[in-house]
């Protein structure tokens, strides 16, 4: 997790975590942080043929104080938009 968090850092990945529990687990959000756009950036891998690519995929979201989701309208850059629901993947880089 990086950006306008408490403690930005590697932290070590657990089945079902939220991006709420990674932010809390960062130590919550820096006074002057602006929640309206979070990103995670999950790196996709795909093997076709013997020849691996890698691909990355954005999924942007607003985030209120009390940690809770809304998607965003469609922005430009983003492949995927968040959903209430999303769950972590390992690997995945968060950006507030």
């Amino acid at each position: 997790i990086e950006g306008a968090v408490n403690k930005p850092d590697t932290i070590a990945y657990v089945n079902n975590m939220s991006v709420a529990d990674l932010i809390a687990q960062a130590g919550g959000f820096l006074e002057g942080a602006k929640p309206n756009l979070v990103e995670v950036a999950r790196r996709i891998r795909q093997d076709s043929a013997g020849v691996r690519v890698n691909t990355v995929e954005t999924y942007r979201f607003a985030l209120d104080r009390n940690l809770q989701i809304s998607p965003l309208e469609a922005t430009p850059g983003a492949t995927v938009q968040a959903n209430p629901g999303f769950i972590l993947q390992p690997f995945d880089v968060v950006y507030v």
